[in-house]
């Protein structure tokens, strides 16, 4: 049994990909996506064959996505010259997808259970949490700055670790809503300190702006007028002792994102730059990015490697794609390609409506929640291309859930 949740644990932290951005992480994620496209060709595929096994129309689709390195190497060949095996090794880790295809054979096979895979999520949030804070205040983060991605700032805004915050996010949704549904205090105690990691340790604009709609929009479904009266005493004391303690401990850190939020603001509204360097990049890359996604809107321009000619920067300078969010898909794929990312969510909507409300699991409700919450977070990151093995992992429980359903139903 610990065998097992071991496994699921390993399996859930590299699919999800949570330390892809750790210093010599690199070759450990590259082997992984090898294993599971060897696990994807061998077991999934040629062994559901030999056994008989349908493939649900679910499955077919992440199938098909498993094809988007392909469809976005073309592209970049056809606009910018760039071989093909370039651009499909730029797009690997697209094959992280097929985790999901992975986690559905073992619930089809008997592997796994629905409350497995509760308790392992639930395990792995304080995981993260605790190493995540931990490397904060054990490690300086300057001595870092040679790796790229793992540290950043130290231009416009202090120096700083930079962690993916998946399952942070998750857990707020998933005792957020335990709390509610059982009315523990409790589990609102065990929410704080992963709300506290995302506002002092993440402090993303995007991210706090759609982490904090979803959990607005949670109390307005969820919560009865009456609850809401009960509640409201500890919830302005608990949200006025973490406003103090933010401003006690780290004034300077408040003052700095408050000031950043405005200016994200105002360069939203006005289209001009203003004194934030960071909001300021997303107007030069967008303008970069406008002549190609004219020429080239419906099927887009393809991912460059940086093994070829230095990747994007060789060709349009100091370019990302997923800065800009919906517009850097958009110049990736074109409308066609963030279409056929966008069914994810049309699947998702289908599984969750096939599963009565009141039958719904505190896993299911937490799920739905995250999928908003990147939905909305997309918009500016482009998340659910980028990183669609992440949003993929969460409609799969959730399919899973249906299916769980329909047994027990049975």
């Amino acid at each position: 049994m610990t065998k097992n949740y071991f496994f699921l644990g390993v399996f859930f932290l590299m699919s999800f990909n949570v330390f892809h951005l750790f210093p010599g992480f690199g070759v450990i994620k590259d082997v992984w996506i090898v294993f599971v496209f060897i696990y994807l060709c061998i077991v999934i595929i040629c062994k559901q064959l030999l056994d008989r096994r349908r493939y649900s129309p679910f499955e077919w689709y992440i199938f098909a996505l498993c094809l988007m390195p392909i469809y976005s190497a073309t592209m970049s060949y056809l606009e910018f010259g760039q071989p093909l095996y370039y651009g499909i090794f730029a797009q690997r880790n697209i094959l992280l997808i097929s985790s999901s295809l992975m986690l559905i054979y073992w619930f089809k096979t008997g592997v796994i259970s629905v409350e497995r895979l509760e308790k392992v999520l639930c395990i792995l949030s304080w995981f993260c949490l605790v190493l995540y804070i931990s490397l904060i205040g054990l490690l300086d983060p300057a001595k870092y700055l040679g790796a790229r991605g793992f540290v950043i700032g130290g231009v416009v805004e202090p120096v700083h670790f930079h962690f993916k915050s998946d399952l942070i996010v998750y857990a707020i949704f998933y005792y957020m809503l335990r709390g509610l549904k059982n009315n523990s205090v409790l589990s609102f105690v065990a929410l704080l300190p992963f709300l506290y990691f995302m506002i002092i340790f993440d402090g993303g604009r995007s991210s706090l702006l759609a982490l904090f709609f979803v959990i607005f929009a949670i109390i307005l479904l969820k919560v009865s007028f009456f609850k809401l009266i009960i509640w409201s005493p500890l919830t302005i004391v608990v949200i006025g002792s973490l406003i103090f303690s933010f401003y006690y401990f780290n004034s300077d850190y408040i003052d700095h994102f408050l000031i950043k939020m405005g200016d994200a603001i105002s360069v939203v509204i006005s289209s001009e730059k203003s004194g934030d360097a960071s909001a300021n990049a997303r107007i030069d890359e967008t303008k970069m990015a406008w002549p190609y996604i004219e020429k080239n809107m419906m099927f887009g321009n393809g991912a460059l490697s940086n093994q070829w000619e230095n990747g994007f920067f060789g060709k349009l300078g100091n370019f990302a794609p997923s800065d800009i969010g919906l517009i850097g898909v958009v110049f990736l794929y074109g409308i066609f390609g963030v279409l056929i990312f966008l069914y994810q969510f049309v699947f998702a909507r289908k599984f969750i409506s096939l599963i009565p409300k009141n039958n719904r699991t505190i896993l299911v409700e937490a799920s739905i929640s995250f999928l908003v919450f990147y939905f909305i977070h997309s918009l500016t990151t482009g998340k659910f291309i980028f990183h669609s093995y992440v949003s993929l992992l969460f409609i799969s429980i959730i399919f899973i859930s249906y299916k769980q359903y329909n047994l027990n139903k049975n």
